[in-house]
């Protein structure tokens, strides 16, 4: 899988030399952080989330991005970084940790409506499940898969000279050997 990595890594930076000689803003910077909601597709994952909810543990769900965006036209860009969530479970000393981490590759699409665009995704990436709970300890990793994130955007500084929120909804897929996790995430960004 390290090759893979290497050649995603390779073909991005390419794709970012290549595409700055036509860009007019060479590049800007984004994260964002929000909430998610995750669909697991695991029968052990789902079955031992119902059995934390019905137990009364904690739950919280972070999700973010952290990514350089190259401007190629007025109507597009090219957008490559890091997307993760963390899922939480916890109750006393116990607890579980779903760690989903993916780089990601894509396109953004402004069709001229004020700041708002679309954008498609490819990324590869891995859920690493840590346990701490009484009767299982076991970090356990998923198989890395490739998947796809569909996502909506609204930048409300498109006609300001300041700061101003991007707010973001997405869908991204991502199959893990046998089962597909689906996320689906709500969040606000920050471009640099």
């Amino acid at each position: 899988m390290k090759s893979f990595a290497k050649k995603f890594l390779l073909i991005f930076c390419l794709l970012l030399c290549a595409c700055s000689v036509f860009a007019e803003i060479p590049l800007s910077f984004v994260w964002n952080a929000g909430t998610a909601a995750i669909s697991y597709g695991d029968d052990l994952v789902r079955s031992r989330n119902s059995n934390l909810r019905s137990e009364k543990y904690f739950h919280l769900l972070l999700t973010g991005d952290v990514a350089a965006d190259l401007k190629l036209d007025d109507f597009l860009l090219v957008s490559g970084g890091l997307t993760a969530s963390l899922d939480f479970y916890g109750k006393n000393t116990s607890g579980v940790l779903y760690v989903d981490y993916a780089p990601f590759l894509g396109l953004r699409i402004f069709p001229g409506i004020g700041g708002l665009y679309f954008g498609v995704d490819y990324t590869i990436g891995q859920r690493g499940d840590i346990l701490f709970l009484p009767d299982d300890t076991r970090n356990r990793f998923s198989q890395w898969g490739n998947g796809f994130r569909f996502s909506a955007e609204y930048d409300f500084s498109e006609h300001t000279s300041g700061f101003a929120p991007v707010v973001s909804v997405s869908y991204r897929s991502m199959p893990r050997g046998g089962s597909r996790d689906h996320l689906f995430a709500l969040a606000l960004s920050a471009k640099f």
